[in-house]
C-alpha cells in the first residue's frame, strides 16, 4: 500500500493519479490511501482538468484585492460581480432549481431542506455561518449521496461528495471543513512555501506550524460538493465557487448557480469559463 504523500512528492495529486492506481476513500479516514491495482487501466474522474497551469491562466475568474470588515473568518469580503440576482436567497434558490432539474442518478436524491433549527445547530457546532446563497440552496432541498449511480471503469475521487449536514458523522464534516488548509499543509511538508510568509524554517514541523498560522487567517471555506467550496459568512453572497485541491485552486463557477450548471451540466456547459473576481482573502492568492 502506498502513502499518498509519496505521490504528492512525485508531483501527483490523487486526481492526477496515473492509470492503474486505485483510490480508496473512507468517510472515517482523514487521509486517502492508494493501492496499485492489477486491473485494466481505469479512466480517472479528476478534480481539475489535467493541463498545465499556464494553459489555464487567465481562462476563468480573476483575483481582486479587497478589505474585509468584521471577522475575516466569517465572510469572504467584497462580493463578486454577480449579475441577474437580487440577493443571496434568489441566487441560492435558482441554484437549487437547476440542481433539481438534473438526473438524480448523477446528482443524488434531494431531501427536505434544512430548517432554521438545523442551521442553528450546524453553525453552532462547527463555528461558522453559511453564506446567504449557500443557505438558500440547502433550505430549498438538502442534496444527498443516495441514488448516485457510479459508472463502471471510472475512478471517482469522492465516494460521498455531498456533505451530510443533517445526519453526517461530525468527524467527517470537520475533516471536510479543514480540507483546504490540511491539503496545503501536506504540500508544505514536501515543497510549498509562499514568499509572503518570510524565510522558510529549516524544520518541517516549524514550517508547517508557521504555514498553519498564516492559513488560519483565511475565511472558513464551506464544502458545497466534494472539494468545491464557498466562503462562510451570513450576509454575503455571490462569491465564486472554488475547486480546492492543495495548492491547486481554480475558480469552478462564477457564482453558485453557474457552478451547479458547470458541475452537472453538459460538456458544453463545463467548457464555459467562469467570470468574475475571486475575493476571498488568502485563497485568492492561489487562484490561477
Amino acid at each position: 500500500m502506498l502513502d499518498t504523500r509519496l505521490l504528492f512528492a512525485a508531483g501527483y495529486t490523487c486526481g492526477r493519479a496515473p492509470h492503474g492506481i486505485f483510490v480508496d476513500e473512507s468517510p472515517s479516514d482523514e487521509d486517502w490511501t492508494l493501492t496499485v491495482a492489477a486491473k485494466r487501466p481505469l479512466r480517472v474522474e479528476e478534480p481539475h482538468p489535467v493541463m498545465p497551469h499556464s494553459a489555464r491562466r487567465g481562462s476563468g475568474c480573476t483575483t481582486k484585492s479587497v478589505t474585509l470588515s468584521g471577522d475575516s473568518r466569517q465572510g469572504g469580503g467584497e462580493m463578486s460581480a454577480t449579475a441577474g440576482w437580487s440577493d443571496g436567497h434568489a441566487l441560492g434558490t435558482a441554484a437549487a432549481q437547476r440542481l433539481a432539474g438534473y438526473d438524480p442518478a448523477a446528482v443524488g436524491q434531494i431531501g427536505p431542506g434544512l430548517t432554521d433549527a438545523e442551521f442553528d445547530r450546524i453553525e453552532r457546532t462547527y463555528e461558522f455561518t453559511f453564506a446567504d446563497d449557500h443557505r438558500a440552496l440547502l433550505a430549498a432541498g438538502l442534496p444527498t449521496n443516495a441514488g448516485i449511480v457510479r459508472e463502471d471503469g471510472v475512478l471517482y475521487t469522492h465516494e460521498q461528495p455531498w456533505p451530510d449536514w443533517r445526519n453526517g458523522d461530525p468527524a467527517h464534516l470537520r475533516a471536510m471543513l479543514t480540507w483546504p488548509i490540511e491539503r496545503v499543509l501536506l504540500d508544505v511538508e514536501h515543497w510549498h512555501w509562499r514568499p509572503s510568509w518570510g524565510a522558510r524554517p529549516a524544520s518541517v514541523t516549524e514550517a508547517v506550524r508557521t504555514a498553519r498560522n498564516r492559513l488560519s487567517l483565511a475565511p472558513t471555506m464551506v464544502p458545497v460538493y466534494a472539494h468545491r467550496f464557498l466562503p462562510a459568512g451570513r450576509g454575503t453572497w455571490g462569491h465564486p465557487v472554488l475547486s480546492m485541491w492543495g495548492t491547486d485552486i481554480i475558480c469552478y463557477g462564477s457564482d453558485l448557480a453557474q457552478y451547479i450548471t458547470r458541475e452537472f451540466g453538459s460538456k458544453t456547459d463545463r467548457d464555459i469559463a467562469p467570470e468574475g473576481n475571486v475575493t476571498v482573502e488568502v485563497w485568492r492568492d492561489y487562484v490561477d
